[in-house]
């Protein structure tokens, strides 16, 4: 009996020590299944973060494609869509910092999952970000020449070909001109250029060459028409009709009629108009219809004079601008005098004294009656859609000094502005350049200056 009791014992002590073991196992075996399942659960989590940020992407990228239709109209936007097991849901604001750009709030979510981004300050890059850009040139083969100094981004389709003569000599500021400098990136189509010795240029972000080609076919001066019109009853815009002389002085606005005697011969309106204090931020000139009007000559025939106005504007600004403003002509802006600030930018680069010169043919600086001075001021940003930036008759008459352009240029044909002697005579026609970028354009452009269209750029982004 007692050998038996002893048995019992030690198969109950057995007993106990299998169940302490089975609970311990089944523990162990629940631990790894809670650990693997919570592995199991996070891994998807992660999977399905990832999913919500492609889709918060998809959504940046539908809001690019709104954005680029409804740019400048001021309207603002909420869109959602649902993609497979999940959907982004897409907010657009103005942004209150800038007239010309949107902050978008994107948020995907997959499962219960969500991801956001937000991107402050997306808009268009305008054509006042470059310094210089140009598709053609006329005459061909023009040179860049040594102090010649290029702040903001360079575009060039036709061949670069840098020149030495001048290289080392003291230019009229006071500095020895080196070889040209290039602050920003330069692009251009060629796969090559062309520099004469000594006078490779500097290029301090590098130059990438062979890239595709670019084109200022998007900018559309129908709808610029139209804002101006638009603009106008809200007194922030001005429709003109024919060719015009603009004369401003800090915020007065001086308009007459360039063809007045041919107006007044034809019976026509003449305009003769002065605004002051105004807010306008957008001057259009459209064509006027043709007209014509009988006279006598000297030998006393009769003589019809059939005349088109075509919607230049002939531009003056010698005591300084005040304001934020772009000037459209359907076909030439004119430069018959010094364009200037009010407030220099060169002195306070927090100046907000912007003004853009937009023509759908030539900007052109004036060179017979009224000429243009000799050493010639212009601040402003240009833009020629179909013709290009240049000096009437620039290759005859004396010399004028220093052509001082502070702002940029973007024309489809670079034309020149004056001529220089490579026989050693230094004989030179025209103006001598004085190209300087206004730093200011990186970051916000002339009031309704037109955009490419093709590249997007933002402030910052966060996600």
């Amino acid at each position: 009996m007692k050998s038996n009791r002893i048995s019992n014992s030690r198969s109950g002590a057995t007993m106990v020590i299998v169940m302490m073991i089975t609970v311990i196992c089944t523990a162990v075996i629940i631990g790894v299944l809670f650990i693997t399942s919570v592995r199991v659960s996070r891994a998807y989590d992660l999977v399905h973060l990832e999913q919500a940020f492609y889709l918060a992407e998809a959504g940046i990228e539908r809001a690019s494609a709104w954005i680029n239709e409804k740019l400048g109209t001021g309207q603002e936007t909420v869109f959602t869509e649902e993609i497979g097991p999940g959907k982004y849901v897409v907010h657009i604001k103005m942004d209150d910092n800038s007239p010309d750009s949107y902050n978008v709030y994107a948020t995907g979510t997959v499962h219960k999952v969500s991801r956001a981004i937000t991107v402050h300050g997306m808009q268009f890059v305008s054509w006042s970000q470059f310094a210089l850009w140009y598709d053609k040139e006329s005459p061909s083969g023009l040179w860049i020449t040594p102090g010649e100094v290029f702040s903001g981004r360079v575009y060039s389709r036709p061949l670069m070909k840098f020149s030495r003569t001048g290289l080392n000599t003291i230019g009229s500021d006071g500095k020895r001109r080196g070889p040209a400098l290039f602050t920003e990136k330069v692009e251009t189509y060629q796969r090559r250029i062309e520099y004469e010795t000594g006078a490779y240029p500097t290029l301090e972000k590098g130059i990438d060459m062979g890239v595709a080609l670019q084109s200022m076919a998007s900018v559309n001066f129908d709808q610029m028409r139209d804002r101006a019109s638009y603009l106008e009853t809200s007194g922030k815009g001005l429709l003109l009709e024919g060719n015009v002389t603009i004369e401003l002085d800090g915020t007065t606005m001086t308009i007459k009629s360039t063809n007045v005697a041919d107006r007044q011969a034809a019976g026509k309106p003449v305009v003769n108009r002065t605004i002051r204090g105004h807010e306008i931020n957008l001057v259009y000139a459209k064509n006027y219809p043709t007209y014509s009007y009988t006279y006598y000559d000297e030998r006393g025939r009769r003589q019809t004079k059939r005349v088109t106005e075509s919607g230049n504007i002939s531009i003056a600004a010698p005591n300084g601008f005040t304001g934020d403003m772009s000037i459209v002509a359907q076909n030439d802006v004119r430069i018959i005098d010094h364009v200037r600030y009010t407030d220099n930018p060169q002195t306070n680069p927090d100046s907000t004294d912007k003004l853009g010169l937009i023509a759908k043919n030539n900007v052109t600086v004036q060179t017979v009656t009224p000429a243009a001075p000799n050493n010639l001021e212009i601040y402003a940003h240009i833009f020629s859609k179909e013709g290009g930036f240049g000096v009437e008759n620039y290759d005859t008459g004396s010399f004028r000094g220093d052509l001082f352009v502070y702002g940029g240029i973007a024309n489809d044909i670079r034309r020149a502005v004056g001529t220089f002697a490579t026989d050693g005579t230094g004989k030179r026609t025209g103006y001598n350049k004085q190209y300087f970028f206004d730093e200011r354009f990186k970051r916000q452009r002339p009031m309704n200056y037109p955009y490419t269209r093709t590249e997007l750029t933002y402030n910052e982004w966060e996600g």
